[in-house]
């Protein structure tokens, strides 16, 4: 489980700031965020949802979504 903490330290550098949000399977959740590096837009998605991928991966039944501030917000995408 990831506290608010780790959830918000998640990669420093250039890139840009995504909302995270995290179902876990027994249906609590948690709302955190971070910098993913990347120089595009589509780098830094792709680094959240990577970030993403990896989690689920090792937490089945896990749900990962990112909504990235150079998307406007609102564009969330679920891992």
């Amino acid at each position: 489980t990831l506290n608010k903490r780790e959830l918000k330290s998640i990669n420093g550098g250039n890139g840009g700031y995504c909302k995270l949000i995290i179902t876990y399977p027994n249906g609590s959740g948690e709302i955190g965020g971070g910098y993913f590096n990347g120089n595009t837009g589509k780098a830094i998605s792709k680094a959240a949802n990577d970030w993403c991928v990896a989690e689920i991966a090792s937490n089945p039944g896990m749900r990962c979504g990112y909504d990235c501030q150079h998307d406007g917000y609102q564009n969330q995408s679920i891992a």
